[in-house]
């Protein structure tokens, strides 16, 4: 049982926007981002907390020109499952300088050059000598880590981190006070003005979470914090609500700095 939330492809696009979208097709929640900010992730060190598959972070490596992307997860085989998606994104990019690519390709081609049963044919490649450790694929790295329990990294060491649709879990295992250290070690992990893009879920989905796995009913039993609270205790910390999008998807996105 999945009691953090790790439920294989929790993460994919068409759990949260309805159609079964190929792996290739950007998550429209990343999209609505970048529509409302579009720089918020240009150039930025971006850790994305509870990756899953890795769908996120290597979106975000491959299409939106960061300085780095960094996903933990708890489960292992996740993160494993998170770095192979990776290579299959690097394997159907187009060549890179010192390799063949008989046409200059657009950018969205050179994204999807090779085609998946090319893959599936001669298998991944390896990463060439060439390329630019501040680029795709090398921009983005995988890590097994319980980021709300684990020992902090220097202060101020990103510019965005996103709770997509995981924070529920840090909650009914950590319990209120679990929560509002984790909120903390969210600010205190961000440079000056970061952002912090949160997707929680609703409390009904508690309620379902509970039902699927019975050792959390004691904690949820204890829970006071509702998601409706959040806000007030992420300004108490320190942040401001910058923008809450409505992005027509099955829960609504929010976008906070750091003061």
């Amino acid at each position: 049982m999945a009691q953090y939330g790790n439920y294989k492809s929790y993460q994919g696009a068409s759990r949260h926007d309805g159609p079964n979208r190929a792996p290739h097709v950007i998550d429209y929640r990343l999209q609505a981002l970048a529509n409302a900010s579009p720089d918020l992730f240009t150039g930025k060190d971006i850790l994305d907390i509870g990756c899953n598959n890795g769908a996120i972070a290597v979106h975000l490596g491959i299409s939106f020109s960061p300085a780095s992307v960094t996903g933990v997860d708890i489960d292992p085989e996740l993160v494993q499952k998170a770095i192979s998606h990776l290579s299959l994104r690097y394997s159907r990019t187009a060549p890179v300088d010192g390799e063949s690519a008989p046409v200059e390709p657009s950018q969205v081609e050179r994204n999807n050059y090779f085609p998946i049963s090319s893959v599936l044919q001669h298998g991944h490649r390896n990463y060439h000598q060439d390329l630019d450790p501040a680029k795709f694929p090398l921009n983005v790295a995988f890590r097994c880590e319980n980021w709300a329990t684990s020992p902090p990294l220097e202060p101020g060491f990103y510019d965005v981190i996103l709770a997509l649709s995981m924070v529920k879990w840090v909650h009914l295992q950590g319990l209120d006070e679990g929560l509002r250290a984790f909120f903390a070690k969210v600010y205190l992990s961000l440079r000056p003005s970061g952002y912090f893009i949160l997707e929680p879920q609703e409390w009904e989905s508690y309620k379902r979470a509970v039902k699927k796995n019975k050792t959390l009913e004691g904690n949820y039993k204890k829970l006071e914090t509702r998601p409706d609270d959040f806000q007030p205790i992420l300004e108490a910390i320190g942040f401001n609500l910058l923008q809450k999008l409505d992005t027509s998807l099955k829960r609504d996105i929010f976008i906070y700095l750091k003061n």
